[in-house]
């Protein structure tokens, strides 16, 4: 064999070797992008939230449970959850009820906030209960019910609808005072058709003492005005469906 052949036979070969390896590596190459479609990238937890999640536990744990086995308003009652969960049974309870840790008050601790997520259009942007901690144990702020409602509003301040009957009515607006577990009153619309030094009977005041007599009278229009305003503060909380707690 004269070395013309002899070259053309090398060239050939390597020729060969190259092109198994481009495909060798054009599979290697597909199977690594295949395999990274389907990884699951999970964002990290942060210490802070981890350490909620373990102060909040059991409150947590009860609040599945009670979800899960769809709890009657006297079980719920009992276990000191507020009955407006029952309001999103319809459906997945566990995706329609949800829970967030935010520092509403600004004190360095996460407040716990439980409330709708989906359900019936009366609990819409409904916080059921907040929580917060003392002495490293969970301590309930406050529980709604139907005449006894409350929402987060968007500059973290609190506002709460409540009713004692068709003659009687309360909107204020509070914020979570330093400690955590006390709601301070910062203003507020009433309704009280009883008491007889006002038609109609809508007042206007800063303060909860209770005596109407010192509340500023206020007419039917400024006091719709100022309800308005208020509803129009309330927050849709990013709450995390129970359905992923656990």
């Amino acid at each position: 064999m004269n070395s013309k052949k002899i070259i053309l036979m090398m060239i050939s070969i390597i020729i060969v070797t190259l092109l198994s390896g481009c495909s060798i590596t054009e599979d290697i190459s597909f199977i690594e992008r295949d395999n990274e479609e389907h990884i699951e990238v999970k964002e990290p937890v942060s210490d802070e939230i981890e350490t909620a999640v373990k102060l909040y536990s059991e409150v947590l744990d009860t609040y599945y449970t009670a979800l899960h086995e769809k709890w009657n308003f006297q079980t719920l009652s009992y276990a000191s959850l507020s009955i407006l969960s029952t309001y999103c049974y319809e459906g997945d309870p566990l995706t329609n009820v949800g829970y967030e840790f935010i520092d509403i008050d600004n004190n360095g601790v996460l407040e716990l906030l439980i409330g709708s997520l989906n359900g019936d259009p009366f609990v819409d942007k409904m916080i059921f209960d907040i929580y917060t901690i003392v002495d490293d144990q969970p301590a309930l702020v406050f529980t709604g019910w139907e005449r006894n409602r409350y929402y987060l509003c968007e500059d973290y301040s609190i506002a709460n609808e409540g009713s004692s009957g068709a003659s009687s009515s309360f909107y204020g607006i509070y914020n979570l005072d330093y400690t955590g577990y006390k709601l301070v009153l910062t203003e507020a619309v009433i309704y009280y058709e009883e008491y007889q030094g006002n038609d109609p009977p809508w007042y206007y005041t800063t303060d909860k003492d209770g005596d109407i007599s010192n509340d500023m009278s206020i007419t039917e229009e400024e006091a719709y005005d100022k309800l308005s305003e208020y509803k129009n503060m309330h927050k849709q909380v990013d709450l995390i469906p129970f359905a992923i707690y656990q």
